[in-house]
C-alpha cells in the first residue's frame, strides 16, 4: 500500500460487507451495502462501547491521532498489527507527540486485535476510489420537525449504510398515512433526518437538469453548490415509483413558491461529482427522489444505480438514542439560551495557549488555580483573576494520572480523584513539581471497565466526597461492589465509607443547599432522565438508594428509591449534568447551580423542603460559554470559575472540547422567575422584578403540564403527560408574585410551567426565560391565596396606570380614526376594521398616523399571513406617496 501497489482485496473486501436486503427486488443481485459494517461488536462498535472515542475521532485528531491517520501510517502486515495491539494494551508515548497514551488493562488481546483490524481497514481503498451505491446516515430526532434542522456536531447516526440509488417513498395512496409502508426508510416513520453522501459519475460533459423531491423537505447540493430545495411538502400520496405520478406531483408542487425550488441545472465535466442531500421528515407521507435529464431532453429519469458511488469512509460508527438539533424556538422560550446571563460578566481565565479539558479544579491559598485535565495532567494557573490572558501563566506539575475527574485543595495540599484512587500530590524538593504520587485512599473495589470512573471531588469539614461509576456497555456484565456509590473519605487516615448508592454515571458532586452534599446522575438504564440528588450528611444512617440496579441486581428489588430534588427533562434543559454547587451572589444567593457537559451552560435550582424531602424548580440560567461545563469553583475574587470539557459522540456541547472562564456578578437586573413554590392548590411564581400591569393576568397566559418518569424506561419518555388548566391568576400587590390556581396536581410528578404570551417587567425588561420545571415529590398542606386580579390587559384599551404614564391608543378597535393613506388621503383604501382588528386587504397600501411622534415607546401586536409582505416604519414623512 505504501509503494502504490493495489491488490484485489484492497478494492473489494467482500467479507466486510453487509447486504441491504430491504432494497433488493426478487432476482436482483445483492448490492454491497457498507464496508466494515457487519462486525457486530467487533472493531467499529468496540471503539464506542469501550470509550476509545474519548480520545480519537475516525477523521479528526483529538488527544490522540485520528484513526484515518493511523491507518495511513501503518500497513496491514502482521508485524504492524502486533505492534499496535501492544500499544493499546501497555500504552506508549512519543509516536504522535509527547502526550501519554495510557495502558488499557480492561481490554484483552483479542479485543485489541479487532480494534486494530477495524482501524487498518479504514485505508483499504486509496483516495479517489469509489464503491457502488450511496452512503446514507439516519438520525432519529424525536421532536417535531417543521423545517430543515441543523444537527449538533459530534453525534453518531443511528444507522449508516449503503443504498443502491436515491429513490425512497411510502407506497400506497389508498390507505391512511399511519399504515404507509416504510421499508424504503428502514422503518423510520417520523421526526428523523437522512444525510446522503454520494458521487455521480459523468461520462459526457454537458448541462444537466435535476429534479429533487423531498417529502417533507430537504436540500440538494452538487459539488457544494445548492441546486434545489424543498420546504415542508404537504400531504402527497406517492405510489410505487410511477414516473407519471412523479411528473404530475412535481408539476403541481413546482407552482407553489413556498414549497421551494424543485429543479435546477449545472454544467458537469467528465468524472465524479459530489452529491450531498440533507433530508428531514416530520410525519405523514415520505419521499426522497432524485431525477435527471440532459438539458433539452423532455423527460426526467431516475438517476440510475450505475452512476452512483460512495467512499467507504462515508460509512460511520453508529449509536442508539435520539439525536440533538439546534433549537428552532426563541432562546429561553422553548429553545436553549445562547448568551451569557445579563447579571454576569464573562472573562477569560486561561492563557490563550492553555486549552484544558477540565476534570477538576480548586484554588490554592495563594490565589493560584489548580486544574486537573481529563487527559491526565495537573496544571497551576497564575494571575487567573486578572481577566487578561496575556498576564496569566500556567505550569504543569503532574502527569500520567488516569482520567482524573476531580480535584480538591485541603490544608494547602492538592488531592486528585483518579479512576480508581484518591491521590495526594507531594512536592518533596520545593520546585513546584510533583515528586511523589501518594495513593491516599484506594481500598474500595474497582474494575478496569469503560465508564468506571471516579467522578468529582469536594472537601468539607475533614472529609472528601466523591462518586464511583459502574461499568457501562455490553461487555461489562460484572460490577465492583463499591461501584455506583458516594464515598466519604477521612483526611486523617484515608478510610472511607459509602453513604449513598444506586448511580449510573454520577458525574457531579458538591456542597449545596443547607450545606449538604448533592450529586448528579446521567440518563440511561434505570435513570429515565438526568437528575440532581440530595445526600443528607447529617443523617448517616440514611444510606439512600437512587434507583440504578447495575451493582445490586435482584438485590435491589424492594429497596425504596429516594426521589431526586429535581429531574432534568432530557434535551429540554439538560443532557449530561455535571458538578452541582451553591450560588453566593445577588438575588440568587443560597440557590443552587449545576453544569452540563453536553447541553452546555449552567442551570439554576430553587429548593424547598416539603414533608421532609427536598424538591424544587429548575431554570435555564446561562449559556454562551467556551464549552460544556464540567466543573466550577468560586474564586477569592467572588467570581465563579467554570471549566469546560468535550470529547466525541455524546460528551460534547456544540463540538467544543475545552474551556476555562470566569463569571463575575455585575449587579445589573435581569427579569426572570426567581423561585417557584408548590402549594396545595397550585403553584406560586416569584419574579426578580415587578410585573408590568396587565401582563400575565389571564389564565390563558400560561401553559401548565405534568408527567412522571418510569424507572424502566430511558430517553426522557414522559408518562401520562397532561395539560392542567389554570383556574385563576392572583398577583400580589407589589406584582412580584403570581399564584396560579391549579386543580389536579399530583405528587411524584414534574410540573412544567411556561408563559404563553410575552410579559415585561415594570421597567419594560423582557423575561430572560419563560420556562420552569418543578419536581413535585410531595404536595404541601398549605394553600396559596386566591385573589384573582382584575388588571387584565384588554385589546385596544388603556388601563388607568397606562393613561397616567402617558400612553395613547393608535387604534381604538372600531374605526380608522387617526390614520391616513398616502398623499395625506383621509380615507385609505384596502383596509378594514372587524372584530377589533385593523386588517390590510390584498389591495391595501401604506397607512400613516395623523399625528407626528418624536421620542416614544411603541407597543403593538400584529400577524402576517404566510407569503404576505408588510412592515412598520418609523419617522415617515406625512407626504409619502
Amino acid at each position: 500500500k505504501r509503494n502504490g501497489k493495489t491488490s484485489l482485496q484492497t478494492f473489494f473486501p467482500i467479507e466486510l460487507y453487509k447486504l441491504n436486503k430491504n432494497m433488493l427486488e426478487d432476482g436482483d443481485a445483492p448490492i454491497a451495502a457498507s464496508p466494515i459494517n457487519d462486525l457486530e461488536m467487533s472493531g467499529k462498535d468496540l471503539i464506542g462501547s469501550l470509550g476509545c472515542v474519548a480520545c480519537h475521532y475516525i477523521d479528526k485528531a483529538m488527544l490522540g491521532p485520528s484513526y484515518n491517520d493511523v491507518a495511513k501510517k501503518y500497513d496491514n502486515s502482521d508485524e504492524s498489527k502486533s505492534y499496535l495491539i501492544k500499544k493499546i494494551l501497555t500504552g506508549s508515548k512519543g509516536v504522535w507527540g509527547e502526550r501519554l497514551m495510557p495502558p488499557h488493562p480492561h481490554i484483552n488481546e483479542e479485543t485489541a486485535s479487532e480494534i486494530v483490524n477495524f482501524i487498518l481497514g479504514l485505508d483499504l481503498l486509496p483516495e479517489g476510489e469509489y464503491l457502488p451505491g450511496v452512503a446514507i446516515d439516519f438520525f432519529e430526532i424525536g421532536t417535531k420537525l417543521e423545517r430543515q434542522p441543523k444537527l449538533l456536531p459530534g453525534q453518531d447516526p443511528n444507522v449508516s449504510q449503503v443504498f443502491p440509488d436515491i429513490l425512497f417513498q411510502t407506497g400506497n395512496p389508498d390507505i391512511g398515512w399511519e399504515d404507509q409502508v416504510t421499508e424504503d426508510f428502514l422503518h423510520f416513520e417520523r421526526n428523523f433526518v437522512m444525510k446522503v453522501s454520494a458521487y455521480l459519475q459523468i461520462e459526457k460533459e454537458g448541462d444537466y437538469e435535476f429534479r429533487f423531491i423531498a417529502d417533507k423537505g430537504g436540500t440538494l447540493k452538487i459539488d457544494e453548490e445548492k441546486i434545489a430545495f424543498v420546504n415542508n411538502i404537504p400531504y402527497t400520496p406517492w405510489q410505487g415509483g410511477d414516473l407519471s405520478r412523479f411528473d404530475r406531483f412535481a408539476s403541481y408542487l413546482g407552482k407553489e413558491p413556498e414549497v421551494g425550488k424543485l429543479t435546477g441545472e449545472k454544467f458537469l465535466t467528465k468524472g465524479f461529482h459530489k452529491i450531498d442531500i440533507d433530508y428531514y421528515q416530520n410525519l405523514l407521507t415520505m419521499a426522497l427522489i432524485l431525477q435527471w435529464r440532459k438539458k433539452g431532453e423532455k423527460k426526467f429519469e431516475f438517476v440510475p444505480e450505475s452512476v452512483l458511488f460512495h467512499e467507504p469512509r462515508d460509512i460511520k460508527p453508529t449509536s442508539p438514542g435520539l439525536k440533538e438539533i439546534y433549537k428552532l424556538e426563541a432562546p429561553g422560550h422553548g429553545g436553549d439560551l445562547v448568551s451569557v446571563h445579563p447579571s454576569f460578566d464573562l472573562m477569560p481565565a486561561r492563557p490563550t495557549s492553555f486549552q484544558p479539558r477540565v476534570g477538576g479544579m480548586d484554588f490554592l491559598p495563594n490565589g493560584d488555580l489548580a486544574v486537573a485535565t481529563w487527559d491526565g495532567e495537573v496544571f497551576i494557573v497564575s494571575n487567573v483573576s486578572s481577566g487578561d490572558p496575556s498576564s496569566m501563566s500556567f505550569k504543569q506539575i503532574a502527569e500520567g494520572l488516569c482520567e482524573p475527574l476531580g480535584l480538591a485543595v485541603a490544608n494547602g495540599d492538592i488531592y486528585v480523584m483518579q479512576r480508581w484512587e484518591l491521590t495526594k500530590l507531594v512536592d518533596q524538593d520545593g520546585d513546584g513539581i510533583t515528586d511523589y504520587y501518594h495513593a491516599f485512599s484506594d481500598d474500595w473495589s474497582t474494575r478496569p471497565d469503560f465508564h468506571a470512573w471516579g467522578f468529582g471531588l469536594t472537601y468539607k469539614d475533614g472529609y472528601f466526597y466523591t462518586n464511583t461509576g459502574p461499568a457501562l456497555g455490553p461487555y461489562n456484565k460484572k460490577q465492583a461492589p463499591d461501584a455506583g456509590k458516594t464515598l466519604k473519605i477521612s483526611i486523617e487516615d484515608g478510610s472511607f465509607k459509602a453513604i449513598a448508592h444506586g448511580y449510573k454515571a454520577p458525574n457531579g458532586i458538591g456542597v449545596g443547599f443547607g450545606g449538604d452534599i448533592f450529586t448528579t446522575d446521567n440518563e440511561g438504564s434505570y435513570v429515565p432522565a438526568s437528575k440532581l440528588m440530595h445526600v443528607d450528611i447529617d443523617n448517616p444512617s440514611e444510606y439512600p438508594f437512587f434507583g440504578n440496579a447495575y451493582v445490586l441486581g435482584k438485590k435491589a428489588d424492594g429497596l425504596k428509591i429516594k426521589p431526586p430534588v429535581v429531574w432534568t427533562p432530557q434535551n429540554e434543559i439538560g443532557n449530561s449534568p455535571s458538578e452541582p454547587g451553591i450560588l453566593h451572589v445577588g438575588p440568587y444567593k443560597n440557590q443552587m447551580i449545576m453544569g452540563d457537559a453536553r447541553h452546555g451552560g449552567l442551570k439554576r435550582v430553587f429548593i424547598e423542603e416539603v414533608n421532609g424531602l427536598l424538591q424544587g424548580a429548575l431554570f435555564r440560567f446561562t449559556q454562551g460559554l467556551e464549552a460544556g461545563i464540567n466543573r466550577f469553583v468560586w474564586g477569592p475574587d467572588s467570581s465563579l470559575y467554570v471549566g469546560g470539557v468535550g470529547g466525541t459522540n455524546d460528551f460534547t456541547w456544540e463540538g467544543k472540547r475545552f474551556g476555562l472562564e470566569k463569571l463575575t456578578y455585575n449587579g445589573k437586573p435581569t427579569f426572570e422567575m426567581l423561585a417557584v413554590r408548590a402549594k396545595n392548590n397550585g403553584m406560586e411564581i416569584e419574579l426578580t422584578e415587578s410585573l408590568r400591569i396587565g401582563d400575565g393576568a389571564a389564565p390563558q397566559d400560561y401553559l401548565v403540564q405534568q408527567w412522571w418518569y418510569d424507572i424502566d424506561t430511558e430517553g426522557g419518555i414522559k408518562q401520562e403527560l397532561e395539560n392542567l388548566p389554570v383556574k385563576s391568576v392572583s398577583i400580589s400587590p407589589n406584582r412580584r408574585k403570581i399564584f396560579l390556581e391549579i386543580d389536579g396536581l399530583k405528587p411524584d410528578r414534574v410540573v412544567y410551567i411556561t408563559f404563553v404570551n410575552p410579559v415585561l417587567s415594570a421597567e419594560n425588561r423582557q423575561l430572560w426565560s419563560s420556562e420552569v420545571w418543578y419536581t413535585l415529590n410531595n404536595i404541601p398542606a398549605y394553600e396559596g391565596t386566591v385573589e384573582p386580579t382584575n388588571l387584565v390587559r384588554v385589546d385596544n384599551n388603556l388601563s388607568e396606570e397606562e393613561l397616567k404614564d402617558g400612553w395613547q391608543l393608535l387604534f381604538d378597535g372600531k374605526s380608522m380614526s387617526g390614520w391616513n393613506g398616502t398623499n395625506s388621503k383621509k380615507e385609505p383604501d384596502g383596509w378594514e376594521v372587524a372584530d377589533g382588528l385593523l386588517s390590510g386587504l390584498a389591495s391595501g397600501n401604506v397607512i400613516l398616523t395623523e399625528s407626528v411622534y418624536d421620542n416614544f415607546e411603541l407597543e403593538f401586536e400584529w400577524k402576517l399571513k404566510k407569503g404576505a409582505d408588510g412592515g412598520l416604519f418609523f419617522h415617515v414623512p406625512s407626504t409619502l406617496s
